[in-house]
């Protein structure tokens, strides 16, 4: 989905409204659904965090400048890593929150 239609997307959810493409907001659905779903892998967004700051910390304190570098760099993408995932979150909770109807046909 392109960028433009992304952002679409996110600011119909804040004002409660879904997409009117009816293929965009059903993708927009699955893959907030998706995000939402528990991870495969028990690293939660938190669990990033925290050894992200764990690992800037050792890299602070750390003396060999090889270390200092990898730790802090390493530190540094795991806390950036956990923020977004916080922030695809926080997206995919808005796309749901919407309310949506579901049109079937009538039976003749």
């Amino acid at each position: 989905m392109p960028r433009k239609t992304r952002i679409e997307v996110l600011r119909l959810a804040e004002r409660g409204a879904g997409h009117p493409d009816a293929t965009t907001d059903t993708a927009a659905v699955q893959y907030a659904q998706m995000v939402l779903e528990p991870p495969s892998f028990p690293y939660t967004p938190a669990f990033q965090f925290v050894v992200g700051l764990a690992l800037f910390g050792v890299a602070l304190l750390a003396g060999d400048a090889f270390l200092h570098w990898t730790a802090g760099i390493g530190g540094g993408l795991g806390m950036l890593l956990a923020l977004y995932s916080w922030d695809q979150i926080r997206d995919a909770r808005k796309i749901l929150s919407v309310p949506r109807t579901t049109h079937t046909p009538e039976a003749s």
